[in-house]
């Protein structure tokens, strides 16, 4: 395989507005993966007209043609069903994660705060130094 053959890959870490100009005139086809958030247009194409990838299943694709960085490119838009129910699962279990830690931080606090939490003594209230007496309290 020649130089000329090869095919660059850029990932999103690599992917950058210099990096593409370098080869953009040279011999080079180039395979980028673009940031989903720098382009909602292709986010917001309805499932329909994407087609079924064989022999992948849960993988479908829709190709199109974008401007990348002020040049346009053949764009495949891939939405693959089996990684996006592993992504919404991992995201339900930290979330889930995450309420079981809030819910054992609340009780600690109400622990603390009711002076039940070993080595602390109970809050008073008001806080000390503020505390009133009979003779000093302010009339109403």
């Amino acid at each position: 395989m020649t130089l000329s053959e090869a095919t660059p890959v850029f990932d999103r870490g690599n992917n950058c507005p210099q990096n593409i100009e370098a080869v953009r005139n040279g011999p080079y086809r180039i395979i980028v993966s673009l940031v989903p958030s720098h382009h909602p247009d292709l986010l917001a194409v309805p499932q329909s007209r994407f087609r079924e990838l064989d022999p992948f299943h849960g993988v479908s694709v829709w190709r199109t043609v974008t401007r990348v960085y002020d040049a346009e490119y053949a764009v495949l838009v891939a939405r693959n069903q089996n990684l996006a129910q592993a992504q919404a699962a991992t995201l339900l279990r930290e979330i889930s994660r995450c309420r079981r830690k809030l819910r054992e931080i609340q009780l600690q606090l109400r622990r603390r705060q009711q002076g039940s939490s070993p080595g602390t003594a109970p809050r008073s209230w008001p806080l000390p130094g503020k505390r009133w007496t009979t003779a000093s309290r302010p009339s109403t």
